[in-house]
């Protein structure tokens, strides 16, 4: 596999993840919400949709690194800060 493959591949793989990641925090900000309606406690389902988000954010981060390397040509080399 070439170095682009690689780099669509790790893409796709990000894509899947934030897609997964997601579908993960729609379904819990559900739950809290029918839960909040019901008068439960949702302070600890609040702090898992925090750590959720900040996962999702980190995807999204390594998702923009892949297509800055994929636009320089590969990874070899890349310099996050040039």
């Amino acid at each position: 596999m070439t170095d682009f493959q690689n780099e669509r591949a790790e893409l796709a793989h990000a894509d899947r993840h934030i897609e997964d990641a997601n579908r993960r925090v729609g379904r819990l900000i559900e739950r809290i919400t029918e839960n909040k309606a019901k008068g439960w406690d949702t302070m600890e389902a609040e702090r898992l949709l925090s750590l959720m988000h900040e996962v999702l954010d980190q995807w999204h981060a390594y998702r923009q690194v892949v297509l800055v390397a994929i636009a320089r040509g590969g990874r070899q080399g890349w310099n996050p800060a040039s």
